[in-house]
């Protein structure tokens, strides 16, 4: 039978603390011959959690991420219980009781801020807003998700990575225009959103490529530019698409793709363009 967990306790003989916008930390500290042969440490992580470092004098781990349950601070003992713990992170030990000599009038206040910031608890989720969905003509946007340079070689092929989004009414149904120039010098592959590939329709200066099946949420009636302070709008709809294609000759030129809504009109367009590189 394995012994109940127990908490890391000692009497630290120095004790430290540090502050600034981003790193909060906290030192708990025995020295023998001038090195920390006792320690726990504890550095800011994510909300909730801490990276603690922690020596007993036989047993150490370094760099591990605890999730805390309770603190306390008093003025000469600091007391943590651990979420989950486990011997990889925590070895024999719940949590920790140490305590420490009176603190001097730099110290106290360091310490109190930085157990303040380390152990609060995470801000609410911010409130946002919702409302009635906006009916009517889709006002698609297009955009490439990244600035790097559309390049690749002959025989390549090379995904187009591109966001779309909505800020009118919704829709069933994409239709994509590949061309420009470029189109010369590479070969449309495919396309794919939300897990539904396209039709492709080789066209006579162009390419076109049908979702039938994507779906564009219509995005939310409200005006973002007076929306109520007290919490923020609702983000428009929005979702990658992925375009590839294939490198058949050198050159370099401009393509443009075109993301149409399939609607009667086809009001609502978009269109993103860049020069694409085919190196030999």
């Amino acid at each position: 039978m394995s012994p109940a967990p127990k908490k890391l306790s000692f009497h630290a003989t120095k004790v430290t603390a540090d502050v600034d916008a981003d790193v909060q930390t906290l030192g708990f500290e025995i020295a023998q011959d001038g090195e920390p042969s006792v320690y726990f440490n504890i550095v800011n992580e994510a909300p909730g959690s801490v990276r603690i470092s922690w020596s007993d004098g036989k047993l150490r781990r370094e760099e591990s991420v605890v999730a805390i349950g309770t603190s306390a601070l008093e003025d000469t003992r600091i007391r943590l219980e651990f979420k989950d713990p486990t011997a990889e992170r925590t070895g024999p030990y719940k949590g920790v009781e140490l305590t420490f000599d009176e603190l001097d009038e730099d110290m106290g206040p360091a310490v109190a801020e930085a157990f303040a910031k380390l152990f609060a608890p995470p801000p609410p989720p911010p409130k946002v807003l919702v409302g009635p969905r906006k009916r009517g003509t889709p006002q698609l946007g297009v955009l490439a998700t990244s600035r790097a340079e559309w390049r690749m070689r002959v025989g390549d092929e090379l995904p187009l990575e591109l966001l779309v989004t909505n800020t009118g009414g919704g829709v069933q149904g994409l239709v994509l225009d590949i061309a420009g120039a470029a189109i010369a010098n590479v070969e449309v592959q495919g396309a794919k959103a939300q897990d539904k590939t396209a039709k492709v329709e080789p066209q006579k200066t162009a390419v076109r490529a049908v979702l039938e099946q994507v779906v564009v949420d219509a995005d939310h009636d409200v005006d973002r530019k007076t929306f109520d302070r007290s919490g923020p709008p609702p983000p428009a709809p929005k979702f990658p698409l992925t375009v590839v294609v294939k490198g058949v000759k050198a050159g370099t030129a401009l393509l443009t793709i075109r993301v149409t809504p399939r609607t009667a009109d086809g009001r609502g367009s978009a269109m993103v363009g860049r020069t694409i590189f085919v190196d030999p």
